[in-house]
């Protein structure tokens, strides 16, 4: 299953996509960058969805701390 949300009023990240079978978690920035994120466990997925500021999340929980691949 694959569960995505979009940002607008975020001025960091503009949208994210999370593959449930795999744990992969794909970000995309307002600046046109993307990366994907390897072994993310639901929960995260779940926090980050529901996070009032999803750039302070996303530097919280997720950045430095999943290994992570540059899509674009």
């Amino acid at each position: 299953m694959i569960e995505s949300f979009s940002s607008p009023q975020s001025s960091n990240i503009a949208d994210a996509e999370y593959i449930f079978e795999s744990c992969l978690l794909t970000v995309t920035f307002v600046k046109h960058s993307r990366y994907e994120y390897f072994n993310v466990p639901e929960s995260i997925w779940h926090g980050f969805k529901s996070a009032s500021s999803k750039g302070k999340y996303f530097a919280l929980h997720i950045r430095n701390n999943f290994r992570y691949s540059k899509v674009f």
